[in-house]
Protein backbone atom coordinates (compact mmCIF):
# COMPACT_ATOMS: atom_id res chain seq x y z
CA UNK A 1 0.00 0.00 0.00
CA UNK A 2 1.13 3.27 -0.80
CA UNK A 3 0.33 6.91 0.41
CA UNK A 4 0.03 10.35 -1.38
CA UNK A 5 1.31 12.84 1.03
CA UNK A 6 1.46 15.51 -1.68
CA UNK A 7 -0.22 19.19 0.31
CA UNK A 8 -2.82 20.20 -0.88
CA UNK A 9 -4.71 23.76 -0.67
CA UNK A 10 -8.28 23.96 0.82
CA UNK A 11 -9.60 27.56 -0.40
CA UNK A 12 -11.12 29.46 2.20
CA UNK A 13 -14.72 29.52 2.10
CA UNK A 14 -15.35 32.97 3.77
CA UNK A 15 -12.54 35.24 3.00
CA UNK A 16 -14.22 38.39 5.72
CA UNK A 17 -17.42 38.91 7.98
CA UNK A 18 -20.46 39.50 5.75
CA UNK A 19 -20.35 43.39 6.78
CA UNK A 20 -16.65 43.30 5.38
CA UNK A 21 -17.66 41.51 2.38
CA UNK A 22 -20.69 43.82 1.84
CA UNK A 23 -18.82 46.94 2.13
CA UNK A 24 -15.09 45.70 0.26
CA UNK A 25 -16.39 42.48 -1.99
CA UNK A 26 -14.53 39.68 -1.37
CA UNK A 27 -11.40 40.02 -0.49
CA UNK A 28 -9.62 39.04 2.88
CA UNK A 29 -9.94 41.49 5.32
CA UNK A 30 -7.29 43.27 7.77
CA UNK A 31 -7.21 42.55 11.49
CA UNK A 32 -7.89 46.54 12.13
CA UNK A 33 -11.21 46.16 9.75
CA UNK A 34 -12.19 42.86 11.87
CA UNK A 35 -11.58 44.37 14.77
CA UNK A 36 -13.62 47.47 13.91
CA UNK A 37 -15.99 47.97 11.25
CA UNK A 38 -19.83 46.70 11.90
CA UNK A 39 -18.98 46.69 15.24
CA UNK A 40 -20.93 49.70 16.68
CA UNK A 41 -24.11 48.31 18.30
CA UNK A 42 -27.39 49.74 15.99
CA UNK A 43 -30.51 47.65 17.69
CA UNK A 44 -31.88 45.70 20.26
CA UNK A 45 -30.84 48.61 23.09
CA UNK A 46 -33.78 47.58 25.44
CA UNK A 47 -33.95 50.68 27.16
CA UNK A 48 -33.01 54.31 27.29
CA UNK A 49 -30.42 56.13 29.81
CA UNK A 50 -32.54 56.53 33.15
CA UNK A 51 -30.78 60.18 33.05
CA UNK A 52 -32.02 61.54 29.44
CA UNK A 53 -34.58 59.09 27.74
CA UNK A 54 -34.48 61.16 25.10
CA UNK A 55 -31.80 59.33 23.60
CA UNK A 56 -30.53 55.82 22.75
CA UNK A 57 -28.09 54.23 25.09
CA UNK A 58 -25.84 54.62 21.40
CA UNK A 59 -27.23 57.70 19.72
CA UNK A 60 -25.53 59.20 16.74
CA UNK A 61 -27.25 62.48 17.73
CA UNK A 62 -24.59 63.17 20.50
CA UNK A 63 -23.07 65.19 18.28
CA UNK A 64 -24.60 67.80 16.08
CA UNK A 65 -22.18 66.59 13.21
CA UNK A 66 -23.17 63.91 11.20
CA UNK A 67 -21.86 61.38 8.69
CA UNK A 68 -23.53 59.47 5.83
CA UNK A 69 -21.59 56.23 6.72
CA UNK A 70 -20.15 56.20 10.15
CA UNK A 71 -17.32 53.93 9.04
CA UNK A 72 -15.89 56.60 6.50
CA UNK A 73 -13.68 57.55 9.06
CA UNK A 74 -10.64 54.93 9.89
CA UNK A 75 -7.55 54.99 11.87
CA UNK A 76 -4.87 56.03 9.62
CA UNK A 77 -2.76 54.04 12.43
CA UNK A 78 -4.69 51.29 11.63
CA UNK A 79 -4.69 50.90 15.58
CA UNK A 80 -6.62 48.50 17.52
CA UNK A 81 -5.63 46.60 20.94
CA UNK A 82 -2.09 44.74 19.82
CA UNK A 83 -0.82 47.31 17.73
CA UNK A 84 -1.46 50.13 19.81
CA UNK A 85 0.05 48.48 22.75
CA UNK A 86 2.93 47.78 20.49
CA UNK A 87 3.83 51.15 19.13
CA UNK A 88 3.34 52.44 22.63
CA UNK A 89 5.51 50.27 24.02
CA UNK A 90 7.93 50.87 21.67
CA UNK A 91 8.00 54.50 22.56
CA UNK A 92 8.24 53.85 26.46
CA UNK A 93 11.27 51.73 25.72
CA UNK A 94 13.22 54.80 24.20
CA UNK A 95 11.77 57.22 26.64
CA UNK A 96 13.21 55.04 29.77
CA UNK A 97 16.77 54.33 27.91
CA UNK A 98 17.00 58.29 27.34
CA UNK A 99 16.18 58.73 31.04
CA UNK A 100 18.25 56.39 32.36
CA UNK A 101 21.37 57.41 29.83
CA UNK A 102 20.24 61.24 31.90
CA UNK A 103 20.36 59.74 35.18
CA UNK A 104 23.97 58.08 34.70
CA UNK A 105 25.37 61.07 33.56
CA UNK A 106 23.82 63.38 36.34
CA UNK A 107 22.40 65.68 33.76
CA UNK A 108 20.36 66.86 36.52
CA UNK A 109 22.83 67.72 38.89
CA UNK A 110 24.23 70.22 36.02
CA UNK A 111 21.38 72.72 35.29
CA UNK A 112 22.77 75.86 36.38
CA UNK A 113 19.91 78.03 37.78
CA UNK A 114 16.85 77.17 39.82
CA UNK A 115 15.19 74.78 37.15
CA UNK A 116 14.06 72.72 40.15
CA UNK A 117 11.60 76.03 40.62
CA UNK A 118 10.87 76.28 36.90
CA UNK A 119 9.80 72.29 36.64
CA UNK A 120 7.21 73.07 39.37
CA UNK A 121 6.05 75.96 37.88
CA UNK A 122 5.17 74.20 34.22
CA UNK A 123 5.63 70.64 34.13
CA UNK A 124 4.74 69.19 37.40
CA UNK A 125 1.61 70.70 36.87
CA UNK A 126 1.21 69.45 33.90
CA UNK A 127 0.19 65.77 35.08
CA UNK A 128 -3.16 67.45 36.36
CA UNK A 129 -3.60 69.06 32.46
CA UNK A 130 -3.00 65.50 31.27
CA UNK A 131 -5.11 63.99 33.30
CA UNK A 132 -7.87 66.35 32.72
CA UNK A 133 -7.15 65.37 28.83
CA UNK A 134 -7.71 61.99 30.04
CA UNK A 135 -11.45 62.62 31.45
CA UNK A 136 -12.30 64.38 28.27
CA UNK A 137 -11.15 61.41 25.96
CA UNK A 138 -13.36 58.74 28.56
CA UNK A 139 -16.34 60.74 27.85
CA UNK A 140 -15.86 60.92 24.09
CA UNK A 141 -14.73 56.94 24.25
CA UNK A 142 -18.45 56.17 25.93
CA UNK A 143 -20.61 58.30 23.92
CA UNK A 144 -18.96 58.59 20.09
CA UNK A 145 -20.92 57.17 17.10
CA UNK A 146 -19.29 54.76 15.21
CA UNK A 147 -16.30 51.85 16.55
CA UNK A 148 -13.69 53.82 14.95
CA UNK A 149 -13.72 57.20 16.66
CA UNK A 150 -14.51 55.60 19.94
CA UNK A 151 -11.00 53.14 19.65
CA UNK A 152 -9.54 56.33 18.95
CA UNK A 153 -10.88 58.17 21.85
CA UNK A 154 -9.84 54.97 23.90
CA UNK A 155 -6.59 54.97 23.24
CA UNK A 156 -6.14 58.98 23.32
CA UNK A 157 -7.39 58.60 26.91
CA UNK A 158 -4.82 56.20 27.60
CA UNK A 159 -2.28 58.42 25.98
CA UNK A 160 -3.28 61.29 28.13
CA UNK A 161 -2.87 58.90 31.60
CA UNK A 162 0.29 57.78 30.00
CA UNK A 163 1.85 61.02 29.27
CA UNK A 164 0.59 62.29 33.32
CA UNK A 165 3.05 58.97 34.12
CA UNK A 166 5.62 60.17 32.64
CA UNK A 167 5.72 63.04 33.60
CA UNK A 168 5.73 61.61 37.33
CA UNK A 169 8.35 59.23 36.13
CA UNK A 170 10.44 62.18 35.37
CA UNK A 171 9.82 63.96 38.82
CA UNK A 172 10.67 60.50 40.36
CA UNK A 173 14.50 61.18 39.26
CA UNK A 174 14.56 64.43 40.86
CA UNK A 175 15.43 65.10 44.88
CA UNK A 176 12.51 64.53 47.43
CA UNK A 177 10.42 63.38 44.69
CA UNK A 178 7.34 62.97 46.92
CA UNK A 179 7.85 66.77 48.33
CA UNK A 180 8.03 68.16 44.74
CA UNK A 181 4.67 65.84 43.09
CA UNK A 182 2.49 67.13 46.26
CA UNK A 183 4.16 70.93 45.51
CA UNK A 184 3.03 70.68 41.82
CA UNK A 185 -0.16 69.91 42.76
CA UNK A 186 -0.20 72.68 44.79
CA UNK A 187 0.71 74.96 42.18
CA UNK A 188 -1.88 73.41 39.34
CA UNK A 189 -4.49 74.30 42.00
CA UNK A 190 -3.26 77.84 43.19
CA UNK A 191 -0.62 79.31 40.78
CA UNK A 192 -1.80 82.38 39.02
CA UNK A 193 -0.29 81.36 36.11
CA UNK A 194 -1.82 77.93 35.81
CA UNK A 195 -5.35 79.46 37.06
CA UNK A 196 -6.48 79.97 33.74
CA UNK A 197 -5.27 76.49 32.07
CA UNK A 198 -6.98 74.91 34.93
CA UNK A 199 -10.33 76.91 34.40
CA UNK A 200 -10.70 75.99 30.91
CA UNK A 201 -9.45 72.47 31.45
CA UNK A 202 -12.19 72.02 33.87
CA UNK A 203 -15.09 73.61 31.36
CA UNK A 204 -13.93 70.83 29.05
CA UNK A 205 -15.63 68.48 31.07
CA UNK A 206 -18.97 70.10 30.37
CA UNK A 207 -19.28 69.83 26.49
CA UNK A 208 -22.11 67.24 25.72
CA UNK A 209 -21.04 67.16 21.99
CA UNK A 210 -18.47 65.14 21.56
CA UNK A 211 -16.85 65.57 18.42
CA UNK A 212 -16.73 69.23 19.55
CA UNK A 213 -14.96 68.06 22.66
CA UNK A 214 -12.24 66.17 20.21
CA UNK A 215 -11.72 69.82 18.55
CA UNK A 216 -11.30 71.84 21.68
CA UNK A 217 -8.82 69.52 23.24
CA UNK A 218 -6.93 67.92 19.84
CA UNK A 219 -7.65 70.49 17.20
CA UNK A 220 -6.69 73.96 19.78
CA UNK A 221 -5.29 73.07 23.37
CA UNK A 222 -3.18 70.69 22.52
CA UNK A 223 -1.19 71.69 19.50
CA UNK A 224 -1.11 75.55 20.91
CA UNK A 225 -0.13 74.07 24.39
CA UNK A 226 2.79 71.69 23.25
CA UNK A 227 4.40 74.11 20.61
CA UNK A 228 4.24 76.68 23.66
CA UNK A 229 6.32 74.46 26.26
CA UNK A 230 7.66 71.18 24.30
CA UNK A 231 9.07 73.17 21.40
CA UNK A 232 9.47 76.60 21.99
CA UNK A 233 10.55 76.45 25.72
CA UNK A 234 12.44 73.23 24.42
CA UNK A 235 15.03 75.60 23.05
CA UNK A 236 14.90 77.83 26.04
CA UNK A 237 16.17 74.74 28.07
CA UNK A 238 18.85 73.66 25.66
CA UNK A 239 20.18 77.31 26.01
CA UNK A 240 20.11 77.06 30.04
CA UNK A 241 22.14 73.55 29.88
CA UNK A 242 18.30 71.94 30.98
CA UNK A 243 19.37 68.59 28.23
CA UNK A 244 17.72 65.70 30.55
CA UNK A 245 13.84 67.51 30.53
CA UNK A 246 14.77 67.87 26.81
CA UNK A 247 14.04 64.11 26.63
CA UNK A 248 10.04 64.68 28.08
CA UNK A 249 9.90 67.63 25.75
CA UNK A 250 10.71 65.21 22.50
CA UNK A 251 8.29 62.70 23.91
CA UNK A 252 5.46 64.49 23.85
CA UNK A 253 6.46 66.03 20.92
CA UNK A 254 6.35 62.78 18.95
CA UNK A 255 3.30 62.31 20.72
CA UNK A 256 1.19 64.77 19.51
CA UNK A 257 2.48 64.22 16.02
CA UNK A 258 1.05 60.71 16.29
CA UNK A 259 -1.91 61.84 17.66
CA UNK A 260 -2.77 64.21 15.63
CA UNK A 261 -3.52 61.78 12.68
CA UNK A 262 -6.19 60.70 13.68
CA UNK A 263 -7.81 64.06 14.56
CA UNK A 264 -7.05 65.58 10.88
CA UNK A 265 -8.64 61.93 9.29
CA UNK A 266 -11.58 62.69 11.30
CA UNK A 267 -12.25 66.03 10.11
CA UNK A 268 -11.65 65.36 6.87
CA UNK A 269 -13.97 62.87 6.96
CA UNK A 270 -16.65 64.77 8.47
CA UNK A 271 -15.67 67.88 5.84
CA UNK A 272 -15.80 65.43 2.84
CA UNK A 273 -19.04 63.96 3.54
CA UNK A 274 -21.12 63.81 0.89
CA UNK A 275 -24.44 64.53 2.23
CA UNK A 276 -23.53 67.09 5.57
CA UNK A 277 -20.18 67.82 4.74
CA UNK A 278 -20.94 71.76 4.69
CA UNK A 279 -22.93 71.82 7.68
CA UNK A 280 -20.46 69.90 9.35
CA UNK A 281 -18.17 72.32 7.86
CA UNK A 282 -20.21 75.62 9.84
CA UNK A 283 -20.47 73.70 13.16
CA UNK A 284 -17.06 72.83 13.22
CA UNK A 285 -16.31 76.47 12.43
CA UNK A 286 -18.50 77.57 14.80
CA UNK A 287 -17.10 75.56 17.35
CA UNK A 288 -13.48 76.41 17.01
CA UNK A 289 -14.65 80.19 16.54
CA UNK A 290 -16.58 80.05 19.69
CA UNK A 291 -13.45 78.28 21.63
CA UNK A 292 -10.29 79.92 20.51
CA UNK A 293 -10.22 83.12 22.42
CA UNK A 294 -10.98 81.20 25.83
CA UNK A 295 -7.87 78.59 24.74
CA UNK A 296 -5.54 81.24 24.11
CA UNK A 297 -6.69 83.55 27.15
CA UNK A 298 -5.82 80.52 29.00
CA UNK A 299 -2.30 80.04 27.82
CA UNK A 300 -1.13 83.35 27.44
CA UNK A 301 0.11 83.48 31.12
CA UNK A 302 2.12 80.68 30.51
CA UNK A 303 4.54 83.37 29.12
CA UNK A 304 6.21 83.49 32.31
CA UNK A 305 8.31 80.49 32.43
CA UNK A 306 9.68 82.04 29.89
CA UNK A 307 11.29 85.02 31.76
CA UNK A 308 12.92 82.23 34.96
CA UNK A 309 15.85 80.44 33.59
CA UNK A 310 18.91 82.35 33.46
CA UNK A 311 19.44 82.75 29.94
CA UNK A 312 15.27 83.72 28.94
CA UNK A 313 12.87 82.84 26.10
CA UNK A 314 11.46 85.07 23.51
CA UNK A 315 7.65 84.16 24.84
CA UNK A 316 6.22 86.78 21.92
CA UNK A 317 8.34 84.89 19.41
CA UNK A 318 7.03 81.92 20.47
CA UNK A 319 3.67 82.92 20.84
CA UNK A 320 3.43 83.61 17.31
CA UNK A 321 5.01 80.53 16.02
CA UNK A 322 2.42 78.30 18.03
CA UNK A 323 -0.77 80.50 16.68
CA UNK A 324 0.65 80.44 12.68
CA UNK A 325 1.29 76.57 13.20
CA UNK A 326 -2.11 76.17 14.49
CA UNK A 327 -3.52 78.42 11.57
CA UNK A 328 -1.42 76.95 8.77
CA UNK A 329 -2.82 73.42 10.05
CA UNK A 330 -6.78 74.69 10.64
CA UNK A 331 -6.13 76.59 6.57
CA UNK A 332 -5.07 72.96 5.39
CA UNK A 333 -7.48 71.24 6.61
CA UNK A 334 -10.07 73.69 4.58
CA UNK A 335 -11.17 75.28 8.00
CA UNK A 336 -11.24 79.43 7.81
CA UNK A 337 -9.03 81.33 10.25
CA UNK A 338 -10.35 84.75 12.18
CA UNK A 339 -8.08 87.18 11.28
CA UNK A 340 -9.10 88.54 14.78
CA UNK A 341 -10.41 86.87 17.71
CA UNK A 342 -13.27 88.65 19.52
CA UNK A 343 -12.45 89.60 23.03
CA UNK A 344 -14.83 88.28 25.47
CA UNK A 345 -15.24 86.90 29.03
CA UNK A 346 -18.07 84.51 28.34
CA UNK A 347 -17.57 80.71 27.83
CA UNK A 348 -19.17 79.17 24.81
CA UNK A 349 -22.93 78.71 23.82
CA UNK A 350 -22.65 74.87 24.33
CA UNK A 351 -22.35 75.28 28.56
CA UNK A 352 -24.95 77.84 28.93
CA UNK A 353 -26.84 76.56 31.70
Amino acid sequence: MSYDLSPQVIEQRRLAYDELTRRYGQREATRYEEATIGVQHEENFHYRPLWNPAIEIYDPSMTRLKLADWYSFLDPRQFYYGPYNQARNKSMENLDSQLAYANERAMLDKIAGDWRNIFLSYLLPLRHYEYGGTTVMTYVARFAYGTSIEQCASFNAFDKTGNSQIITKFALMLPNADQLLEEGKRRWMEAPHLQPLRSLVEHTWLITDWAEAIFVQNLLLDPLLYTLLYQEFDRVALENGALAVTFIHKYMNDWLKDNSRWTTALVEAFLNDDQHGEANRQAIQQMLDGWRPKVEESLRPLGVIFEMPQVKGNFEASWQQATQNLDHHLERLGLNVATEMPATNKMPATLAG
